[in-house]
């Protein structure tokens, strides 16, 4: 148990977008088991124990919602077909090559960022690629738990009888409102997979320039590399 860590990204890759994906199951299992009954705005308050049920299953959920999220496409493989990326990937390889005696050169662009991601893991020299790495994730999980969010409420809006009690007096949700938020979940989903995307590019990036770099006199690979765009 003492070798176990809680990382940044345990927050930011699973906690968080778990928290988004316990909201659209509990809209989804309000929708189809109990439709006719209010949800309760004020007067609620959780106990010590069910805050802490409630973060540890939002973080189970969020590793079901990064599992769902290998199916999105791969960023490799996008920026693989990028004409743009071709010189820097085969710089990459050359750079592999003759930095570790590595033939990569029919390899797919995933195991050429992997081998990449070993060298810098070597050198100690991995505070830009965690941010690139911490954000990835973040903005992947978003994506898949808003998404789910979204689908949620939508089917919420098909139900009739949605209704919040305030103060002990119910107050009918319309359709249209459910509606409305469903397409705002939608919007937020697109923005976070846009931001997965460049962080991820980030990462890939930052990876190929890396093992392009020449060694120090101690053997260590000197990075020199800096956040594009100051990782926004």
């Amino acid at each position: 148990m003492s070798n176990l860590r809680f990382t940044i990204y345990e927050i930011l890759g699973y906690l968080m977008p778990g928290i988004v994906g316990v909201a659209a199951i509990a809209v989804f299992y309000w929708s189809a088991f109990f439709p006719n009954h209010p949800i309760e705005l004020a007067n609620y308050s959780l106990s010590e124990e069910e805050i802490a049920a409630l973060i540890l299953t939002s973080y189970f959920i969020g590793h079901f919602i990064q599992g769902l999220c290998n199916y999105l496409p791969k960023p490799e493989a996008l920026m693989e077909s990028d004409k743009d990326s071709e010189g820097l990937i085969k710089n990459a390889r050359e750079g592999m090559r003759g930095r570790c005696s590595l033939d990569l050169g029919k390899c797919k662009l995933y195991e050429l960022t992997g081998a990449a991601e070993t060298v810098m893991l070597q050198t100690g020299k991995t505070d830009t690629h965690d941010v690139y790495l911490y954000r990835e994730g973040f903005y992947r999980g978003g994506c898949a738990s808003f998404g789910l969010l979204s689908l949620a409420l939508l089917f919420r809006a098909t139900r009739i009888g949605a209704s919040a009690a305030i103060g002990g007096k119910a107050t009918p949700i319309s359709s249209c409102l459910l509606a409305s938020t469903s397409l705002l979940s939608v919007l937020i989903a697109i923005i976070f997979y846009r931001r997965y995307r460049r962080f991820a590019e980030y990462r890939i990036k930052n990876l190929l320039n890396f093992v392009r770099l020449p060694k120090s006199e101690h053997g260590k690979i000197e990075d020199t590399s800096k956040p594009e765009g100051n990782g926004e």
